[in-house]
């Protein structure tokens, strides 16, 4: 042991001799230190805190919007043209994976053709838009109810990445979480309380 190395030992360990079974206070050490030196962890970032506000996040919200209609009214031509072709959907419930706007566009037409159809209604509660690229997150709330009136929904979660491609912001990927289904859209199962 160098001279004085069990002397700094004492000190760090809070005056009494260091042991090896004391790897709590080395880390909490290290924890601490290093958030001075980097800053707070990433999660310790209040949600949503560069939610943008301005003209991009603007004609994304549009876009958006353009969206759910097209969703309300089958509109495949206007779902198309907000997709970008290579489009990733990943789904809420079974992480079911739809690369590219031609299967994306196959999964919207045998919907809009399902007699249990449900109407999605996404509703963003924060856009992030990239100072230095044409991109953007959007995060936000998703709801699925029957368009004939039934009862029952699917609800969750949602981000979206956009891509302003020179002339309009596109969808490049979804990624959805669903947080409730309720019955009949969703029957109980046998572990359902």
């Amino acid at each position: 042991m160098r001279p004085g190395a069990a002397d700094r030992d004492i000190a760090l360990s809070g005056g009494r001799p260091r042991t090896r079974r004391e790897p709590r206070r080395t880390i909490s050490f290290l924890l601490a230190a290093s958030t001075l030196w980097f800053g707070p962890p990433l999660y310790a970032e209040p949600a949503f805190s560069n939610c943008s506000h301005g003209a991009d996040a603007d004609r994304i919200v549009a876009q958006r919007e353009r969206f759910n209609a097209a969703i309300r009214d089958e509109d495949i031509d206007t779902i198309n043209e907000i997709l970008v072709d290579d489009v990733v959907l990943i789904t809420g419930t079974d992480s079911d994976i739809y690369a590219g706007s031609v299967r994306q566009l196959a999964l919207w037409a045998r919907d809009f053709e399902s007699d249990e159809r449900l109407v999605y209604t996404r509703t963003p509660s924060c856009i992030d838009v990239s100072a230095g690229f044409p991109i953007a997150l959007e995060h936000g709330q998703w709801r699925g109810e029957p368009i004939d009136g039934r009862p029952g929904h699917a609800r969750g979660r949602y981000t979206a990445k956009w891509r302003n491609d020179g002339t309009i912001w596109r969808i490049e990927v979804e990624t959805y979480m669903t947080v409730e289904c309720t019955p009949p859209v969703c029957p109980r199962s046998e572990n359902s309380e």
